[in-house]
């Protein structure tokens, strides 16, 4: 099991022996020939949550790190990504592959509640048009498109209803 550092930052640690023979066995896959397990710092889990090693030497280095750079704001981070690249280049993209998930995460947390039907357009329309592009990332693109042109206008009717 896991150990919650801090449930708001979604930070956990582990040991190695924590670790399932799959996660091993992904872990090196991905590093290729030659690497040992011990060398691991840090993974990300599905929800964005970052796992640090405790078994790794470095570990409160690490743990330090992460806790500065998710606490940090864009341009935080783009200070510690200029200054320590070359050295943590790897755990870096891992903590911004970790916002970038949450950020997803959070949503599609929100579209998940988001039950609203547009006035005027059914859902069988905007089936329609993610079909016609083999639903495709192009047919989501056009139907945010659709959202964002009929947003446009009911603001629009908005404004023009309050100057009458």
């Amino acid at each position: 099991m896991y150990e919650v550092l801090d449930k708001d930052l979604m930070i956990e640690a582990c040991n190695i022996g924590d670790l399932t023979l799959d996660q091993i066995e992904r872990f090196l896959r991905l590093w290729g020939d030659g690497s040992e397990i011990k060398s691991l710092t840090l993974f990300l889990k599905d929800d964005g949550t970052i796992v640090l090693n405790k078994d790794n030497p470095n570990y409160e280095h690490y743990k330090g790190l992460v806790c500065i750079y998710l606490k940090g704001d864009q341009e935080t981070r783009e200070e510690l990504r200029n200054r320590l690249s070359d050295r943590f280049g790897e755990t870096l993209n891992t903590l911004e592959s970790a916002i970038k998930l949450r950020a997803t995460n959070k949503t599609m947390e929100m579209l998940k509640y988001n039950l609203v039907e547009p006035e005027g357009i059914s859902y069988g329309v905007l089936k329609k048009i993610f079909d016609s592009y083999d639903s495709d990332v192009f047919g989501l693109y056009k139907v945010l498109t659709l959202g964002y042109i009929l947003g446009k206008r009911a603001e629009r009717a908005r404004r023009k209803g309050r100057a009458q």
